[in-house]
Formats: C-alpha cells, sequence, structure tokens
C-alpha cells in the first residue's frame, strides 16, 4: 500500500513516495528551499504604476505558474513523490496568497480589479456600436440623454447637493437625484460628500483628486478604481442625508441607471415594431443611449476634476490650481468656469460675465421663472472688485 502526505508535515513525521523511498522532513524542507531559491518573491517595485494591483495579480500568476513547472521537474529529477511537494506547495500557496490579499486590503488607494469592473464594462460594450448600427433616432435619444444627465449633474449633484447654490422642493430635488443617479455616477450624498471634500482641501496632499497629487490620470479616473473611496462621508453632507428618500436612491443608486438602460432597450423594440421606417431598435438605443451618453457624461465630468486644474486661466487667486476653460465649459455646461467657481463655490452661476456660457444657469434662470427653483446666489459684489483688480497668476499665458 502506497501512502502520501495530504497536509502539512510535522517535525518528526515521515512520508513514502511512489518507490518506497523513505522522504524525510529534511528533504521536504529542502524542496521549499529549492523552490524558493529558483524564484525571487515578489518586490515593492511592482506596487508602481497606474495599475499596481493588476499587474501584481498578474505577475504573481506567472510566478505561481513557474513554480508549479520547477516542482514538476525537481519531483522527476530527485525522484520525490509529486503529490507530497504538492502538499507542501499548497501550504505555501495559502500562506503566500493571505499576506498578499492582506497587502492589498492595507494598501486602499492601489487601483483594485473589482473596482475596475463596472468603469471597463461600460467602455468595452461601446464595441457593440460596430454591430447596432446608425440611426437619427438613436443619435438624438443619446444627446437629449447627454444633455438632460449632464445637467442633472451639473445643477443638481453639484450645485444644488454640493453647494447648496439654490433652493427648490423635495419633488424637484427628488428628480435631480435620480436623472443625476442615473448618469451611473453614484448616489447624490456619496458624489457630494467628497466634492466638498476637494473644496477643503483642493489641491493639496489631502486633496480626493487632485492632478498635482497623483498625476492626470489619478484625477481623471484613477480615485475612482480603488478601495479608499468608495464610500461617502455622510456627516459632509448632513443637510440632505436628513431626507430618506435621497438616502434611498444614494444607497441603491444603480436603479435609476439600470431602469433607464431597460426602458431604452423597451422604448428602442417598440419603435421597431411600429414604426419601423426610424430605422432603430432595441438594443441600438441601449448602445447609443445608455453606453455611449454615459461614457461621453463620464468623462466631460471626469475632465472638471482633472483638465480645468491643468490647463486653462485663473482670473482668481485661489491658493490651488483651478482654472478656466472655454471648451471644457461648452462641453459640461458651464463647468469649465472652475476658477471662478473656485473662488466663490455657493454661487448658482459660474460664469461671472456674460461672455462666459454658463447653459446650467440659464436653464435655473427660467426654472426660477416657473418658481420651480428660488433663491439663486449671485456672485458676491466684492468678488467682481477683485475681478476687476486685474490680478493674473505670474505664469499666465
Amino acid at each position: 500500500m502506497m501512502w502520501f502526505a495530504q497536509g502539512p508535515t510535522t517535525n518528526r513525521g515521515i512520508h513514502w513516495n511512489r518507490r518506497n523511498h523513505i522522504t524525510t522532513n529534511t528533504e521536504i524542507s529542502a524542496i521549499r528551499i529549492y523552490s524558493q531559491s529558483r524564484i525571487s518573491p515578489i518586490s515593492d517595485q511592482t506596487a508602481q504604476g497606474p495599475f499596481p494591483t493588476i499587474i501584481a495579480f498578474c505577475r504573481q500568476g506567472a510566478l505561481w505558474c513557474r513554480r508549479f513547472a520547477t516542482a514538476e521537474a525537481m519531483c522527476l529529477h530527485r525522484n520525490i513523490d509529486g503529490k507530497l511537494y504538492m502538499a507542501v506547495q499548497q501550504e505555501r500557496f495559502r500562506n503566500r496568497l493571505g499576506k498578499w490579499v492582506g497587502s492589498i486590503r492595507k494598501d486602499e488607494e492601489s487601483i483594485q480589479l473589482l473596482e475596475c469592473t463596472p468603469l471597463a464594462i461600460m467602455h468595452l460594450a461601446l464595441i457593440g456600436l460596430f454591430f447596432v448600427g446608425f440611426s437619427w433616432t438613436a443619435f438624438w435619444i443619446c444627446f437629449g440623454l447627454y444633455f438632460l444627465r449632464v445637467f442633472a449633474l451639473t445643477g443638481g449633484y453639484h450645485r444644488y447637493f454640493s453647494h447648496s447654490s439654490y433652493k427648490t422642493s423635495r419633488v424637484f430635488q427628488f428628480i435631480l437625484a435620480w436623472v443625476g443617479a442615473s448618469s451611473a455616477q453614484m448616489g447624490p450624498l456619496w458624489w457630494a460628500s467628497h466634492h466638498r471634500h476637494h473644496h477643503q482641501y483642493s489641491d493639496t496632499e489631502q486633496d480626493i483628486h487632485s492632478p498635482t497629487r497623483r498625476g492626470f490620470f489619478w484625477s481623471h479616473i484613477g480615485w475612482l478604481l480603488c478601495r479608499r473611496y468608495g464610500a461617502g462621508e455622510l456627516s459632509r453632507v448632513q443637510d440632505y442625508a436628513k431626507f430618506p428618500e435621497i438616502r434611498f436612491i444614494d444607497r441603491f443608486h444603480s436603479i435609476p441607471a439600470l431602469g433607464l438602460g431597460v426602458g431604452l432597450f423597451i422604448l428602442g423594440a417598440a419603435l421597431e415594431r411600429y414604426a419601423p421606417g426610424l430605422g432603430t431598435s432595441g438594443w441600438q438605443l441601449v448602445m447609443w443611449g445608455f453606453f455611449l451618453s454615459t461614457v461621453l457624461v463620464y468623462h466631460v465630468t471626469f475632465a472638471v476634476n482633472s483638465l480645468t486644474h491643468m490647463i486653462g486661466r485663473a482670473r482668481f487667486d485661489t491658493g490651488d490650481d483651478s482654472r478656466n476653460s472655454f471648451l471644457i465649459a461648452m462641453l459640461t455646461f458651464g463647468e469649465g468656469w472652475h476658477n471662478n467657481h473656485h473662488r466663490y463655490p455657493i454661487s448658482t452661476r459660474q460664469g461671472f460675465y456674460w461672455w462666459e456660457i454658463d447653459v446650467t444657469y440659464y436653464i435655473l434662470k427660467v426654472l426660477s421663472w416657473l418658481r420651480i427653483v428660488w433663491d439663486l446666489r449671485p456672485p458676491a459684489p466684492q468678488v467682481y472688485a477683485e475681478a476687476n483688480s486685474g490680478w493674473q497668476p505670474a505664469d499666465s499665458p
């Protein structure tokens, strides 16, 4: 009868290999030392770069494959039972895996595979555009949802929930939160709490998404892919966390986005059946109206965090790197006047002059005439006095 090791060895045990040769613990230790000497452990340099966890994961997998290949050759060369060696390696594998996972959890700002998944799916899904074709119906729905959701983010998540720059009813407050959540950028309380943190520590080491801290990629999208910022700080948004319907949307923020996708599919299927002349379908509206529109909204919103702290002109000395950018203002309906905003965050209007186009403010102004919103806050007179003083940074173009 042949006996094989079924688990970790003890200090005084012996094992039989397949040819009934005794393999002692000394020989098992030699196997461990041999495999360790042939494969070097992961160095700290693996964690460098924009995707430290992904790189470490791939490298660790390659090392484990090489190690088992080395183990097989070792067993054949020394006539050692393969099952015995695998038992030893399994023990080492469990220990190494536990230490590695623990080190990942400690580095909460490393980019995680799990956190990457939703954004990766949204971008990879754009490949479907090449399979569903084009129609003007899909194009205009894509544009309309882009317009609607950018306004919900700029006028709702930003100027209302983050800065309380105007007032509105609980009904319209709920609508802003729901439409904003359909853009798949988490809930209003999460969004506002992180934004308030950004204003408190703008372009310092404590700033969550400053390009001066860890570069463009981090400020644009990298900070969204790590575990540390997956939860918001409700203590920063107690003024809106008191509303149960807002807490509901913040907790189940995926419902509006998923509901939009399902609704677009149903609409497209209905149009394909009852209005075939429009040339659209359920999947076409999903690809254009949900995936493409959402990704466009992603990147114009993210550009405010990254590019408006890197390019443009600064009218005010705000103590940070915020800039005014005409191009980003056009894409984000006024959010590109970022230096203005950092000088006076509670102003509903971010384009302080008539030539600084601010579409979000124009829409809110019309809504104020209809009494849907009210008490819009203008820039303070001293802000205009400061702007007229002609201050410019030394490196201004």
